[in-house]
């Protein structure tokens, strides 16, 4: 099994409507081809938050998080997503490739997952909340991006039974996947991404926060490096 981030598939993301975090607050947890080329859901709106600051010290990288490029990358982009949103696919299959090739693989950024699992209308928060678990057990055995990649796929399903399938599939010692899900071992480490998310005001995924500025929305390659130059 490798645990080199693979190039995520390209394919037509579903449209789907980006969630707002007042969901979670009303009934739920406060919870890699070209990149341009892929289309993105025909669906997107424009990004509703763009550069709005957070406050400082409140998005910061943890012990275990789920993280790409050096540790001492002059930038850090934090990632907060769940895995079924059609706008984190995309972002996962059109603009991570080339991120990963251009300025995480040079040294120039470290890019860092956080899980915000707020759900919509096609999955239910207890659902998506418990694919990111998985992905955190996942993480555990050194295989969170293979595994991201199984969760991304359209049509993904987030059963117990597929999810213990999809750790089957890229070599995961399954009985300890399984005791990690179904023992609730990263629930507060869910718990805790979620509480930081909202409390950096973020209502949506993908959402990106850089030098402790706020952005929503798939950002394209072109989009983030301009940021970032």
């Amino acid at each position: 099994m490798s645990h080199e981030p693979p190039s995520f598939r390209q394919s037509w993301s579903v449209p789907a409507t980006i969630v707002a975090v007042g969901f979670v607050l009303a009934g739920a947890w406060v919870m890699l081809g070209a990149p341009d080329a892929v289309a993105p859901p025909t669906a997107m709106p424009e990004a509703a938050v763009v550069g709005v600051p957070v406050p400082p010290g409140v998005v910061v990288a943890q012990a275990g998080d789920p993280s790409l490029g050096a540790a001492d990358a002059p930038r850090t982009v934090f990632l907060f997503t769940q895995w079924h949103c059609a706008f984190c696919r995309h972002f996962f299959e059109a603009t991570f490739p080339q991120l990963r090739r251009e300025l995480i693989d040079t040294g120039r950024v470290r890019l860092v997952i956080k899980a915000f699992p707020i759900g919509d209308e096609s999955q239910p928060t207890e659902q998506a909340r418990r694919a990111a678990e998985a992905a955190y057990c996942a993480h555990e055995q050194g295989a969170f991006w293979e595994y991201t990649e199984r969760l991304v796929a359209r049509g993904a399903g987030y059963e117990a039974g597929e999810l213990a399938r999809y750790a089957r599939d890229e070599g995961l010692q399954e009985e300890a996947f399984m005791a990690c899900l179904e023992g609730g071992e990263y629930a507060e480490v869910v718990a805790t991404t979620i509480r930081t998310a909202v409390a950096a005001g973020i209502t949506a995924t993908p959402a990106f926060v850089i030098d402790d500025q706020l952005y929503e929305g798939a950002l394209s390659y072109a989009e983030l490096a301009q940021i970032l130059r």
